[in-house]
């Protein structure tokens, strides 16, 4: 075993970090959840680059980002939205000590 691991000491090393890589990853890219962003349920007449628009005046972020990371945490297809859809938009929750919630830009995700 010495002897294999002396010899192969870089290969060893380079599937340890490239497990660790992996799994760093893996857990940064974790997909969005209702616990943690809020959800918001899609009224008639709204529109994805609405819900957008409204979200980047309020919490000062971009339109297209919003728009980019919603399709993508919600697994949308389009920027087609339908009445009675729920979808988490790219706002934290936070909770206050009276279990009330309120809403934070999520600027760094």
């Amino acid at each position: 075993m010495k002897k294999f691991l002396k010899n192969n000491s870089y290969a060893v090393l380079f599937i340890l970090f490239s497990c660790l890589c992996a799994g760093l990853v893996s857990y940064l890219s974790e997909p969005a959840n209702e616990n943690t962003y809020m959800t918001i349920t899609v009224k008639e007449g709204d529109s994805l680059w609405a819900v957008a628009g409204e979200l980047a005046e309020r919490h000062s972020m971009d339109r297209s980002d919003i728009i980019n990371w919603v399709k993508k945490n919600n697994g949308l297809a389009s920027d087609t939205i339908y009445p009675g859809d729920k979808i988490i938009v790219p706002v934290k929750k936070l909770t206050i000590s009276g279990g009330q919630q309120l809403a934070s830009a999520g600027g760094d995700e």
